[in-house]
């Protein structure tokens, strides 16, 4: 179960990102934006654009493991939750406005840490299309 603690962990400035593998144990890594909680604290669904998910989609329906990373920008407080993928599915508009809203709160850390440059490539993500990833987060 994620405790409040940790809830209040995903407000602010994040850097948030997958790992998945197949069933070759070959691994991948894909920036993914946003997160919900579900009301009972046991499922998270993250954002993953289609442009950079293709391989992290096939491994889940081969290997539904994930491995779910977030560092606040701020303070480099990181945590990582492993879970059991449930659903895949394509993000509505009203969860585009959450990965969206993430990727605006990372602009002013990232042009800070490493500059003009890499605070308008991170403005210029390719977010859409979205896959929604719904997964059961491990105790």
């Amino acid at each position: 179960m994620i405790t409040e603690e940790l809830v209040e962990h995903f407000n602010g400035p994040m850097s948030t990102s997958i790992g998945t593998c197949n069933l070759n144990g070959i691994p991948n890594f894909a920036r993914v934006w946003g997160v919900q909680i579900d009301d009972e604290r046991k499922k998270m669904t993250i954002f993953l654009p289609e442009v950079v998910g293709k391989v992290a989609i096939v491994n889940l329906k081969e290997n539904p493991k994930i491995a779910y990373n977030i560092a606040d920008m701020a303070n480099f407080q990181t945590r990582q939750y492993k879970g059991t993928v449930i659903e895949i599915r394509t993000a509505t508009h009203e969860e585009f406005e959450i990965a969206d809203e993430m990727c605006k709160n990372g602009l002013v850390p990232v042009g800070e840490f490493f500059g003009v440059d890499q605070a308008n490539a991170w403005k210029n993500y390719i977010k859409t299309p979205l896959f929604a990833i719904t997964f059961e987060v491990e105790e």
